[in-house]
């Protein structure tokens, strides 16, 4: 069968069709079921794997394992067949994901007709098929339909996790897009204020070396320094004053 998943078809992927090929041929001798009524009761006719009365009208369990945490279980009797499936759940997301999923599918099993209410333990789906459903419906086309099912609940569980994902990425950047914006209003600010500080010290420590160093012979009037001057007119609301001590700051 010629893979078909990169162009969004029905065809099945190569890793999965050996484990999806077991659970046909499997499901293909399990059904075949006849009626049998009840050994007990008279006139009642139960599935004999969900009732467990005469052990001699059950067969053997089939357990098809693709991994640890992906198989199928496949439970016979004379009138019934039971099938449970476990999808793979490889972190905390898709068990959330395959627990919903699977829950919603539940509530809806009269849609289904096959599928059972409650899984099995340490599965997440089951299917119950008796022989009035064989009787109503083809084999083949029931069969079609589990493994079918089988396939597309893992690409659903996959979809719904890139989604999932997705979503959550946008929601996040959006989030600290909040945090982003006042941090850098913040450093501006910040940016600002050590600038004008530098420059003050700068124009006070120049004015304080231009005091020390003048010597016996030089002009008894401070001279003003120009880098010094040009930098403090910048840095309002400092204003720079000559005086014979220091450079103050005005009295406004």
């Amino acid at each position: 069968m010629a893979r078909q998943d990169s162009v969004g078809g029905r065809g099945t992927s190569h890793v999965l069709q050996p484990y999806l090929d077991c659970i046909r041929h499997s499901l293909d001798a399990a059904l075949c079921v006849q009626n049998f009524a009840s050994q007990l009761v008279e006139r009642h006719n139960k599935p004999e794997i969900e009732a467990r009365e005469s052990k001699e009208l059950t067969l053997n369990t089939l357990v098809i394992h693709r991994s640890e945490d992906e198989g199928c279980m496949i439970e016979t009797s004379v009138n019934s067949v039971r099938v449970s499936i476990r999808i793979k759940q490889a972190d905390e997301t898709e068990e959330i994901l395959a627990k919903k999923f699977s829950r919603f599918l539940m509530q809806r099993a009269d849609n289904f007709v096959v599928l059972r209410r409650k899984p099995m333990e340490g599965y997440d789906i089951s299917f119950l098929i008796t022989n009035f459903h064989l009787e109503q419906m083809y084999k083949h086309k029931v069969v079609d339909f589990i493994v079918q099912f089988v396939e597309d609940i893992n690409k659903e569980i996959s979809a719904m996790k890139l989604n999932v994902n997705t979503r959550a990425r946008l929601v996040g950047m959006e989030f600290l897009k909040e945090f982003t914006n006042e941090n850098m209003n913040g450093i501006k600010l910040h940016v600002y204020a050590l600038g004008r500080a530098r420059v003050l010290s700068a124009g006070r420590l120049t004015a304080r070396s231009t005091h020390c160093h003048r010597g016996v012979g030089d002009d008894t009037r401070r001279r003003e320094p120009a880098h010094a001057s040009a930098e403090m007119l910048r840095a309002p609301p400092f204003v720079y004053r000559h005086s014979s001590k220091r450079y103050l700051p005005s009295s406004k």
